[in-house]
C-alpha cells in the first residue's frame, strides 16, 4: 500500500525460414494502457506543450486545460487508454493539428511481431491493434503496404521516420474496421538483410487521402543477428547442464528471450554475439571452478538471481582498476532516466560527440565502484518492484565486493532524480549523500533524510521536468535544515546539464562521509 500511494504522489507531480501458423498471430499480446506508459507518453506531451507555449494562442490553451482535466480523471479511474487518448488529442492541439478521425487511428495504433529477432527468409506475424477506442472512426477501404527500413521509423509519426526510404514487402487492401476488438494481422517473410537494426511494420493510406495526416503507421523494432539462435540453444543447453551457472551468464539466454519476444530492445551499445561469448567465457572459468569475476576490472554486464521471483535481472557495474579486495571502496548507485535501463549511464552522458562517458570516467579517477540497475522497467519511478530491484542491486554488489558502508551514495538523472529523493526517503539510513538531476519528489519526505547531505542540479529551462519541483523540494530541505548545495543552471535544458554535474557530484561525494554509527 505504501508504494501504491507514493506512486499517486510521484504521477501527480509528472502528470515501448519457418512458416507460422495463421492462428499464431492470435498468441501476440499486445501490449495494454497502464500507469507507466501513460506517465512516459505524458512526460514527451509535456516537454512539446512547454516548448510551444510561448506561440499557442488562449484558445490552444483552453482547450488543452480541459484535455489535461479529462485524462487526469480518466487516470484517477484507472481508465488509461482513455487518458492516453485526452493526452494524444492534446499534443494534436499543440502541434496545431486537427483531431482527425486518420489522426486518432495513428495516436491509437500499437503494434507487435511474433519474434523481434527474426533470421533473414523467416516468416514473421505483425500485429496491429489499438489503445483506445477513437471518437470518431475511420471508414471505408484501406490501402496497407508492410514495410521495413533500416533504423526504424515506420513506426513513428508522419515525416518523423528515418532518411532512408521503406521496402515494401507487400500490399493488401482491408477494411478500417475496429482495430480495438479485432487486431489486424500481417504476414512477410523477411528479406535477406544485412545484420542490424530495422522497423518492420505497416503504412496505411485511404482511398482519398488528406492532406497532414494521409498515411498511418505503425510498426515495431527488429533485428537481425544471423547464427544467433544456434548459439543461444548451445548456450542454453550449457547452461541447464551446469549445476550453479553463474547468473550474469545465465541473464544473456533470457535477454535473448526477451528481445525475441519484443519486451526489451537491446540498448545501442549491446552486441548479442559477444555477450553469448562473454557468457560461455564466464562458464569457461566456472568450469575450472574459478571466480569468472575475480580479475575483471572496469565496465561489466552482471546479473543476479532474484529471491522476490525467481528471476534473472541485469545490472551494470564499474569496478576502478585499481580495486584489488583488499579495503573498503566507496559506492554510488546510479539511476536511469524514463525510457532507460541499467545501461544508459554508462551509454550516454558522454563529454561531446564520442568522449568519454563521464560517470566512469570520474569513477575511475576518484576510486569508486558504480553500479546501475534496471528498475524492473523504463517507467516506474523506482517504486515497488523496481524499489525491490535497487534494494536487491545494492545488497549483491555489497555482498560481492568489498564496500564502505560510510560511504554509499545515490544520484539519478529525471526518473533517476525522482528516485534519488523517493528511494532514499523509504530508506533513510543508508547513503551517505544524495545527488538528484533533474528530479522532484514529495516535499512532505524530506524531514526523513534532513540528515542526507544534498547535491541538486537542475536547468532553468527545463522543458521536461519544471525547475520548480527541485526548488520546491531544496526549501523543503532547507526548512529541515538539511546540508543542501542547489545548482541551478541557467537556461540550462532536461539533458544538458547533466554531464557538466557529474564532476560536482562525485567531489561532493568525495568531501561526505557518513559518521560510524549514524542512523
Amino acid at each position: 500500500m505504501k508504494s501504491v500511494t507514493r506512486r499517486n504522489i510521484l504521477l501527480g507531480l509528472l502528470l515501448t525460414s519457418l512458416a507460422i501458423p495463421a492462428a499464431f498471430a492470435q498468441t501476440i499480446t499486445l501490449p495494454a494502457p497502464d500507469a507507466a506508459r501513460l506517465l512516459a507518453l505524458n512526460v514527451n506531451y509535456t516537454t512539446a506543450k512547454n516548448n510551444a507555449l510561448p506561440s499557442m494562442t488562449d484558445q490552444q490553451k483552453a482547450e488543452i486545460d480541459k484535455l489535461e482535466a479529462a485524462a487526469r480523471a480518466a487516470a484517477g479511474a484507472g481508465k488509461y487508454g482513455e487518458a492516453m487518448k485526452n493526452v494524444h488529442h492534446a499534443q494534436a492541439v499543440v502541434a496545431g493539428r486537427a483531431w482527425s478521425p486518420l489522426r486518432q487511428l495513428n495516436s491509437s495504433l500499437v503494434a507487435k511481431l511474433s519474434t523481434a529477432l527474426p533470421e533473414p527468409g523467416q516468416s514473421v506475424v505483425l500485429k496491429v491493434g489499438q489503445w483506445y477506442e477513437p471518437d470518431e472512426k475511420v471508414t471505408g477501404k484501406l490501402t496497407a503496404f508492410v514495410a521495413v527500413i533500416r533504423g526504424g521509423g515506420i513506426g513513428g509519426r508522419v515525416g518523423s521516420g528515418a532518411s532512408n526510404e521503406p521496402t515494401v514487402l507487400k500490399t493488401e487492401e482491408i477494411e478500417s474496421g475496429d482495430w480495438l476488438m479485432k487486431p489486424a494481422t500481417f504476414t512477410v517473410t523477411v528479406p535477406n538483410l544485412p545484420d542490424g537494426t530495422y522497423s518492420l511494420g505497416v503504412m496505411l493510406r485511404p482511398a482519398t487521402p488528406g492532406s497532414d495526416d494521409a498515411e498511418v503507421r505503425a510498426g515495431a523494432n527488429m533485428r537481425i543477428v544471423r547464427g544467433a539462435k544456434a548459439k543461444v540453444d548451445a548456450l542454453r543447453a550449457r547452461v541447464a547442464a551446469m549445476k550453479d551457472a553463474d547468473p550474469s551468464a545465465a541473464y544473456r539466454v533470457t535477454l535473448y528471450d526477451s528481445v525475441v519476444a519484443g519486451d526489451i530492445t537491446l540498448s545501442r551499445g549491446t552486441d548479442l554475439m559477444a555477450e553469448i561469448a562473454e557468457a560461455n567465457a564466464i562458464l569457461d572459468e566456472q568450469a575450472k571452478h574459478t571466480d569468472p569475476w575475480a580479475a575483471r576490472r572496469g565496465d561489466m554486464r552482471k546479473a543476479y538471481l532474484s529471491k522476490a521471483d525467481n528471476t534473472l535481472q541485469p545490472y551494470r557495474l564499474f569496478l576502478p582498476a585499481k580495486y584489488d579486495g583488499t579495503k573498503a571502496y566507496p559506492l554510488v548507485i546510479a539511476l536511469h532516466g524514463m525510457g532507460g535501463d541499467e545501461n544508459s549511464m554508462f551509454e550516454g552522458y558522454t563529454e561531446g560527440t564520442g568522449g568519454p562517458n563521464v560517470v566512469k570516467k570520474e569513477a575511475e579517477a576518484r576510486g569508486y565502484i558504480v553500479a546501475c540497475p534496471k528498475g524492473r522497467g523504463t517507467a516506474d519511478m523506482y517504486l515497488g518492484q523496481a524499489e525491490q530491484d535497487v534494494t536487491d542491486v545494492l545488497a549483491e554488489v555489497r555482498r560481492v565486493y568489498k564496500i564502505d558502508p560510510q560511504r554509499i551514495y545515490l544520484t539519478g538523472h529525471s526518473m533517476g532524480g525522482y528516485g534519488t529523493w523517493s528511494y532514499s526517503q523509504a530508506h533513510p539510513t543508508i547513503f551517505a549523500a544524495l545527488a538528484p538531476i533533474s528530479g522532484g519528489g514529495n516535499t512532505a519526505a524530506m524531514t526523513k533524510i534532513a540528515s542526507i547531505p544534498q547535491f541538486v542540479t537542475h536547468g532553468d529551462n527545463d522543458k521536461t521536468v519544471p525547475v520548480e519541483r527541485s526548488r520546491e523540494m531544496v526549501a523543503a530541505a532547507k526548512a529541515a535544515h538539511t546540508e543542501i548545495v542547489y545548482d541551478e543552471v541557467p537556461g540550462g535544458s532536461h539533458v544538458s546539464i547533466a554531464v557538466p554535474a557529474f564532476p560536482k557530484i562525485f567531489a561532493f561525494f568525495d568531501a561526505h562521509v557518513k559518521p560510524k554509527g549514524a542512523e
